[in-house]
């Protein structure tokens, strides 16, 4: 399995999957809550890594 992954630099969610499409073939990360999609990589590990390299987010987590 992948390392572990940060919250979402949108939302502040923690509440993210590692999905895939095409069989597979492409892996990306998502946050459950607004949806943000990080970049599409060949393995999970990419995925959770290009994920985690993303700009932090300096904002107080939404309320629901």
């Amino acid at each position: 399995m992948a390392g572990k992954l940060k919250p979402c630099p949108f939302c502040g969610s923690g509440d993210t999957e590692i999905n895939s499409y095409l069989d597979d073939t492409w892996f990306f990360v998502q946050c459950i809550d607004c949806n943000a999609a990080g970049p599409e990589s060949d393995t999970t590990e990419e995925a959770v890594i290009a994920w985690n390299q993303r700009a932090e987010n300096t904002s107080p987590p939404q309320s629901k």
